[in-house]
């Protein structure tokens, strides 16, 4: 698979867990502050589990 779209479907599934996970525990995300931290945490965790893939499939 392409490393690029195999990166985007990873933030694809990565941003729809977050946003579903982020409107049950907030109810919604308008505040600055809550937006911050979502923002944070997805870009954070979508460069973290494409870093942790190319690690584990053997990719430097």
């Amino acid at each position: 698979m392409n490393i690029h779209l195999r990166n985007f479907l990873i933030c694809a599934l990565i941003f729809i867990t977050m946003k579903i996970l982020f409107e049950w525990g907030y109810g919604e995300i308008s505040t600055f502050p809550q937006w911050l931290v979502y923002s944070v945490s997805y870009i954070g965790t979508c460069i973290g589990a494409c870093l942790d893939t190319d690690i584990f499939s053997g990719r430097n």
